[in-house]
């Protein structure tokens, strides 16, 4: 094999990975993201997506924009602006900046509040808006180790908190636009707060 074939060969091998990437990225958040928005969507509340995947560019951000024009993501009819073309998610990292994880392998914050095991997630979330002196306001709600996040009122996540909205299964992060306080809920239903 000469070096123009071994140089096609390596730039076909890097477009397949990085189009599986993508392709394994989008059926990951079909499957855990899209039934919460489609909760948003069926109680036909405001909402707004601030991004739906952080890539670092070149090959991948461009099989995302030709994601973004098939089923189910067509449907949304979603701006190419929804993919960002950065390695990582500035609100992701500005939660683990500011509430470092406590543990090694997995993320988990050290709050000064813990719910109580036998709490429903709206009681959870209105102990926390009283104890923490929070007013309904914008907040972003995301999954700790997806890239999607949405905006959308406080009070909206605690009217529809015990739906399929809080999908158990992936730790969850609400936080306000100024970041001054942190609602967590792990994997394990373990819920923190402050």
């Amino acid at each position: 094999m000469n070096d123009e074939d071994h140089k096609r060969l390596l730039e076909k091998k890097k477009l397949v990975h990085a189009k599986q990437a993508v392709t394994e990225q989008s059926k990951q958040l079909i499957n855990w993201w899209l039934p919460a928005i489609h909760v948003l969507q069926k109680e036909q509340v405001d909402w707004k997506l601030e991004y739906l995947a952080c890539v670092p560019g070149g090959d991948q951000y461009n099989f995302w924009l030709q994601e973004l024009h098939r089923q189910p993501w067509q449907a949304f009819s979603f701006s190419d602006a929804v993919i960002l073309k950065q390695e990582d998610s500035f609100i992701h990292e500005r939660i683990f900046h500011d509430h470092p994880s406590v543990l090694p392998l997995r993320y988990f914050p050290k709050l000064s509040h813990k719910a109580d095991p036998d709490d429903t997630a709206s009681g959870v979330l209105n102990r926390a808006r009283s104890l923490l002196t929070i007013d309904d306001q914008p907040v972003y709600l995301f999954f700790a180790r997806l890239s999607p996040v949405i905006s959308l009122p406080l009070s909206t996540i605690i009217k529809l908190a015990d739906t399929d909205l809080l999908l158990s299964g992936e730790d969850i992060c609400i936080t306000p636009m100024n970041f001054d306080w942190l609602i967590f809920r792990s994997l394990e239903d373990e819920w923190l707060f402050g």
